[in-house]
């Protein structure tokens, strides 16, 4: 894996933990996008200009890592356990 792609996906699992804590109220949503099969999936369920990739390299890198850190926080959230990637 590139450090490019890497740093990529890092920053991203981040940003998605940290906007699937500020939107929990909105789990249908939030699992819609840690469930997203693509890039196109993971951006339809987002308003537009919530989450900037802020000229990341790899596009399809960064939605893959905000899904997960959505997925991440969700899973944490339903065993009682408070540990942010950051």
């Amino acid at each position: 894996m590139s450090e490019d792609r890497s740093s990529s996906i890092e920053k991203a699992i981040a940003v998605g933990y940290a906007y699937a804590a500020k939107h929990r109220h909105d789990r249908l949503r939030l699992g819609r996008i840690a469930t997203a099969q693509s890039a196109s999936e993971v951006t339809a369920n987002l308003d537009p200009g919530d989450i900037a990739t802020n000229g990341t390299a790899d596009s399809v890198a960064f939605w893959s890592g905000f899904a997960h850190g959505v997925g991440w926080n969700l899973l944490n959230e339903a065993h009682g356990v408070d540990a942010d990637p950051t």
